[in-house]
């Protein structure tokens, strides 16, 4: 027996919705209490700051702006490539996700 294309569109619109969604389990992080307070660290869950629409574009306020340890705080090639990538990429790694961070790399 046959179906008609309407059936088969009944059936699939409601799977092609629910895979629209779906929830992620959490990425923790460590993050530092302010800019110059790297004091008694706290963990935030990083997967509700990704996305569209997730950055708050009013002023910077305590509700709105993470800091990295102090121990992030260095800025080259290598450092970003084996510190500070493969603690995203850990992190990731341990919620199921797998990560390739490019774009620290020099330009050529």
């Amino acid at each position: 027996m046959s179906s008609s294309f309407r059936q088969d569109d009944d059936q699939l619109s409601p799977a092609i919705s629910q895979a629209e969604v779906w929830s992620s389990p959490p990425v923790i992080i460590q993050i530092a209490n302010s800019l110059k307070d790297d004091g008694e660290k706290k963990e935030i869950n990083l997967i509700p700051t990704l996305g569209h629409n997730t950055r708050n574009r009013s002023e910077p306020n305590i509700a709105s702006v993470y800091w990295l340890p102090r121990e992030f705080s260095i800025n080259t090639p290598e450092f970003r490539t084996k510190t500070l990538s493969p603690y995203f990429a850990e992190a990731s790694g341990a919620a199921g996700f797998v990560v390739r961070i490019k774009g620290y790399e020099k330009a050529k």
